[in-house]
C-alpha cells in the first residue's frame, strides 16, 4: 500500500487502524496528535451546537397552564422559565390570538384568554381538539403547550321544554361574561338571563325553524343546543322538546267554553304558542309549560266534527306540533223536564252546552213551521232554563222539535209536546197532572 494512505482490516499485524508513513516514529507521533486535536475540535463543535439548541428550549419554556382550560375572560396562568422580566419584550399567543398580559415575572406569567379566538387554531390531539399556547420573548418562541378553550356542554336542566321556558346549561369553559356568550336552540338565540364560567340560564325561543326538528326512531322530538363563548362553539347536545297532549279538562265543554290542556313541553310564553282547533290556530289565554287554558271559538260546524261529535286539537308549540287529541265539542240534549205543556219554564240537561251569548239560542219549530219565541233565563255548559210563551192556543196538541243553536254547531232534535188549549175545569185539572209528570 503507497504511503501517506489508511486501510481498514486487521491484517496480519492484528492492527484496527495503521498509518503508512514508513518507519520514521516522530512522523506518526505527529500525524497521531493530528488527529486527536481533529476529534476535539469536533467534539467541541458538535457540544457547543448541541448546548445551543437544547438551550434555546430551555431559555424560554412552558411547563404548565393552570387550570389547563377555560373560556373567553378567564384569568390562566403560565409556569415556565426564561420568560423573562420585562412584559414588554413578551407576548402570550393562542394559536395566533395573543393574550392580554396581566402580570409578567420569569418563570410565571398571568394572562385573560381572548374572546375571539380562531377556531382554525385548534389542534386535533387523539380525540380531542386544543389550542396551542406559546409564550414568545424578542425572537425565541416557546415549543406549544395546549390548552382546552372550547365550551362543553354537561347537562341540560329540564331535559325537555317548549316556548318561552326557562332551563338550566351547566358545563365548562363558558367564560365568566355574558356579553362575550350566546346560546342557540336550532338555529334561533335563545334570551340569557344569567352567565357563569359553569352555569347559564336561558329562555327558550317561542319559534324554532322546521329544518332544525330532528325526530328519532321512536318519534322523539329534539332540537341541537349549542352554547358560543367568545367566538368558539361546544358541541351540539340534543334538548327534547316534546310536546304533547295528554287530556283535556272538562272532559267536553261547548264552544265559548274555557278549557284546560295538560300535556308536556308545551311552553309558558304565549306569543310563541298556538292551539290547534280543526284548522284554526288559536292563542291561549295562560301558558304554565304543562297546562295550556282556551277559549273554545264559537264558529265551529257539525261538518267539522266526527260522528261522536268530537274536534280535533292539537298544540303548535314554537313549530313543534303535538299529537292529536279528539275532544267532543257538540251540545247533547240528555233530558228535558217537563217534555210537554202549555208554555212556563222549562229546564234542558245535557253538556257542552257552552256559555250564554248573543250567538247562542235555543229553537222550537213546529212541523208546519211555526217558531216560538223562548226567553233564555239561564244557561251553563250543562243545564239550561228557558220560559216558552203560554199564549198559544193550538186545537190540538202540536209537536215540536227543540234544538240548541251555538254559533254554527247545531245539536240534536228534541221533542217538545205543546198541549191543545182547554177551558174546563176537568180539562184544567187534566192539564196540571200533566204538567206535573
Amino acid at each position: 500500500m503507497k504511503r501517506g494512505f489508511f486501510y481498514l482490516g486487521g491484517g496480519k499485524s492484528g492492527k484496527g487502524v495503521e498509518w503508512m508513513y514508513g518507519k520514521n516514529p516522530m512522523r506518526r507521533y505527529k500525524m497521531k496528535n493530528t488527529r486527536i486535536v481533529s476529534f476535539l475540535f469536533l467534539f467541541l463543535f458538535l457540544s457547543l451546537l448541541f448546548s445551543f439548541t437544547a438551550g434555546y428550549g430551555a431559555m424560554l419554556r412552558i411547563k404548565s397552564i393552570s387550570p389547563d382550560s377555560g373560556g373567553p375572560g378567564d384569568t390562566v396562568t403560565l409556569y415556565g422559565e426564561g420568560f423573562g422580566t420585562d412584559a414588554k419584550d413578551g407576548k402570550v399567543l393562542f394559536g395566533t390570538t395573543p393574550a392580554k398580559i396581566i402580570s409578567w415575572t420569569d418563570s410565571r406569567i398571568e394572562v385573560l384568554i381572548p374572546n375571539d379566538l380562531k377556531s382554525e387554531d385548534l389542534v386535533q390531539l387523539k380525540k380531542e381538539r386544543k389550542m396551542p399556547v406559546t409564550v414568545e420573548v424578542g425572537s425565541l418562541k416557546s415549543e406549544a403547550k395546549h390548552f382546552d378553550p372550547l365550551p362543553h356542554i354537561k347537562s341540560i336542566s329540564p331535559s325537555s321544554g317548549g316556548p318561552g321556558e326557562t332551563v338550566t346549561i351547566r358545563g365548562e369553559n363558558f367564560g365568566g361574561y355574558i356579553d362575550l356568550g350566546k346560546v342557540f336552540v336550532g338555529s334561533g338565540n335563545a334570551e340569557v338571563l344569567t352567565w357563569k364560567e359553569n352555569e347559564i340560564t336561558c329562555k327558550l325561543p317561542n319559534k324554532i325553524e322546521t329544518r332544525d326538528i330532528k325526530t328519532d326512531k321512536k318519534k322523539r322530538t329534539s332540537i341541537p343546543l349549542t352554547v358560543q363563548a367568545g367566538t368558539l362553539k361546544s358541541e351540539e347536545r340534543d334538548f327534547h322538546w316534546e310536546t304533547a297532549i295528554s287530556g283535556i279538562s272538562p272532559q267536553s265543554a261547548g264552544v265559548g267554553s274555557e278549557i284546560t290542556i295538560k300535556g308536556k313541553d308545551m311552553g309558558k310564553d304565549t306569543t310563541g304558542i298556538k292551539v290547534i282547533i280543526g284548522e284554526r290556530k288559536i292563542t291561549p289565554t295562560q301558558a304554565k309549560g304543562d297546562e295550556l287554558k282556551v277559549i273554545l271559538p264559537t264558529d265551529i260546524t257539525n261538518e267539522e266534527l266526527d260522528k261522536d261529535g268530537r274536534i280535533a286539537i292539537q298544540i303548535n308549540a314554537g313549530g313543534v306540533i303535538s299529537n292529536e287529541y279528539l275532544y267532543e265539542i257538540k251540545p247533547v240534549i240528555l233530558n228535558i223536564k217537563p217534555t210537554k205543556g202549555r208554555g212556563g219554564d222549562v229546564e234542558i240537561r245535557g253538556r257542552n252546552f257552552g256559555t250564554n251569548g248573543s250567538d247562542k239560542k235555543v229553537s222550537l219549530k213546529s212541523p208546519t213551521g211555526d217558531v216560538l219565541d223562548v226567553k233564555i233565563l239561564s244557561w251553563t255548559d250543562e243545564e239550561i232554563r228557558l220560559e216558552i210563551p203560554a199564549d198559544k192556543e193550538y186545537e190540538n196538541d202540536t209537536p215540536f222539535k227543540l234544538q240548541l243553536i251555538l254559533g254554527k254547531l247545531i245539536s240534536e232534535e228534541k221533542d217538545w209536546l205543546y198541549l191543545r188549549h182547554k177551558t174546563g175545569k176537568a180539562e184544567k185539572k187534566q192539564e196540571n197532572k200533566e204538567k206535573d209528570k
